[in-house]
């Protein structure tokens, strides 16, 4: 009896394949597609589309340019709100200015009063020994009433002038936040590529509208790419993370390209059933990645690949 073997779904276990007809590798250990770090770049900020600079296909480099997002009004928004921070500036500097004078004004009226305070306590000393008149130190408390009313008037127009400064403060605070924002809003209207890769698939076009977190492109980076197995319990122990790995592909069927295990789930699964295995009564499996250098460009996400272990059958 001729018997057939049928490899099939994107990934098969790390298994030998037992009883599948003559001439199977050894080590080959299972198939599945070759994945890659994808990203989809979005809009961050709403507007009207003025350049896509970017097509299917084509390669970027990771902070090239991607696209370009109308940020006229932002940008006009921010020469008024730059005006109005320079307007705020110079008011501080005169009223700076204002609250040093009162700050004087406030020092003068108090040397003033202590001066006459000093009058009045020394004639109210004489007045008790009958060397100073009643009409001479009613002058000198009225003259030190004058005085404390004079310390009190400069002491509240510094008051005044120190809380209009604070405001004048609070209001420079939000216009330097308000710069902030609108810096930034500026800032996302040019959309960068985060790596480098290829542009797999773009969502929109030049001329078209955005809004905030609206899909433009999705970018791959095919400099290394990987490839997920799955072994059951009984292979498990012969996986070494970090262990050599051999990848074939049909593109190159004379080749196989050197890879690595970087990753083995440490939690056991039902089989996925897009995956066949050797033994079918093995129904928990654990996924294995293995990592590939791509710098020729050879592999293609989605494309078929076959895993081969040395030692896997012993």
């Amino acid at each position: 009896m001729k018997t057939i073997c049928i490899l099939t779904g994107f990934a098969l276990p790390l298994l030998t394949v037992w009883g599948c007809g003559e001439g199977i590798d050894p080590s080959f250990a299972g198939s599945g597609v070759i994945e890659a770090t994808e990203v989809t770049i979005s809009a961050k900020t709403a507007g009207t589309i003025i350049e896509f600079a970017v097509d299917e296909g084509s390669r970027v480099e990771q902070g090239g340019p991607i696209a370009r997002i109308d940020s006229e009004t932002a940008v006009l928004q921010r020469v008024v709100a730059a005006a109005d921070l320079a307007d705020i500036d110079w008011n501080d500097r005169i009223l700076s200015r204002e609250i040093d004078s009162v700050r004087e004004q406030v020092s003068q009226a108090k040397i003033r009063r202590d001066l006459v305070q000093k009058t009045r306590d020394r004639l109210e000393n004489l007045l008790a020994d009958g060397a100073a008149t009643v009409d001479r130190l009613d002058a000198a408390r009225t003259e030190f009433e004058i005085g404390e009313s004079a310390v009190r008037a400069a002491e509240t127009r510094l008051a005044e002038a120190t809380v209009r400064r604070g405001a004048l403060t609070a209001r420079r605070d939000k216009l330097e936040a308000n710069l902030k924002l609108l810096d930034k809003v500026i800032a996302d209207g040019t959309i960068i590529a985060p790596l480098s890769g290829e542009v797999i698939e773009t969502y929109a076009e030049a001329g078209e509208m955005a809004a905030p977190g609206s899909p433009l492109c999705t970018i791959a980076d095919l400099s290394t790419v990987k490839l997920r197995i799955y072994a059951n319990e009984m292979l498990l122990g012969k996986l070494k993370l970090n262990g050599p790995v051999k990848v074939g592909v049909d593109s190159h069927p004379e080749e196989r390209f050197d890879g690595a295990i970087t990753w083995i789930s440490p939690v056991a699964e039902f089989t996925p059933k897009n995956v066949q295995t050797r033994e079918s009564r093995a129904d928990l499996v654990y996924a294995a990645e293995i990592t590939l250098p791509n710098p020729n460009g050879i592999f293609k996400i989605g494309m078929p690949a076959d895993a081969y272990i040395e030692g896997i059958a012993e």
